[in-house]
């Protein structure tokens, strides 16, 4: 399904209305907004954001993964237009978009840095720790694994640097856990032994009660068979 919206007087505001309806987008695939000269930078970032928002993993994953063709006014944001392109070929049938947009946006220092200049985000959350702290050290090892694979050695080592310290907690965390589960295992052994103690001490206890108990039993008929007698 296509949208053309050519030569409609479309400015930034009426963007921001159209990409707020398309959050939820399931059967649009094409959008024309050409002609419409009042779009300025900013709407063109926000047509950007729509496909594929890099302020967060859990953005870009939630950002819209079905237009596959979007066409704006000609301007002279040559970067924003290579990256809305991108995402938006991304998009097409046939792929897995949300794990693309995640592997060559996110996981690309170099990418995400220029994705971050496009759209506007503050600097101090260009650096790749900023998804590296969303996904976890759990996940860490399998994480290096696909920027080797994708992007090569060179990035493989910028991502170290920011993520081996939270690397090197998971594998303390590890050894941590492994040790105190050992300990509790422990505990629970020594629990139980100290229950068949206790439950042996029971025994006899309940034994001497009732052989009091049959004593004081014994003792009472005695009496009776005597007064009887007497």
């Amino acid at each position: 399904r296509s949208l053309r919206l050519n030569n409609n007087n479309i400015n930034d505001e009426a963007v921001q209305i159209l990409v707020s309806a398309l959050r939820n987008n399931s059967s649009l695939t094409s959008i024309e907004l050409e002609g419409n000269e009042e779009i300025t930078k900013e709407g063109m970032i926000l047509l950007l954001k729509l496909v594929n928002d890099v302020s967060s993993i859990k953005a870009t994953l939630q950002s819209d993964h079905t237009l596959g063709r979007i066409i704006c006014p000609d301007m002279n944001e040559i970067y924003i237009e290579e990256h809305r392109n991108r995402a938006a070929y991304w998009n097409r049938p046939g792929g897995n978009p949300e794990r693309t947009k995640v592997i060559r946006t996110q996981l690309d220092s170099d990418k995400r840095e220029s994705m971050c200049f496009s759209q506007g985000i503050d600097s101090q959350h260009h650096s790749i720790s900023v998804p590296l702290a969303e996904i976890g050290p759990l996940l860490l090892p399998e994480v290096l694994e696909i920027v080797d694979e994708h992007h090569g050695p060179s990035h493989l080592y910028q991502t170290l640097i920011v993520s081996v310290a939270d690397l090197w907690t998971t594998i303390n965390r590890k050894q941590a856990l492994i040790d105190r589960e050992k300990e509790v295992c422990d505990q629970i052994e020594c629990l139980v032994a100290k229950k068949l103690e206790l439950e042996s001490i029971q025994l006899d206890l309940q034994k001497e009660i009732a052989a009091m108990e049959q004593k004081e039993a014994d003792e009472s008929n005695v009496c009776e068979v005597g007064e009887k007698m007497s």
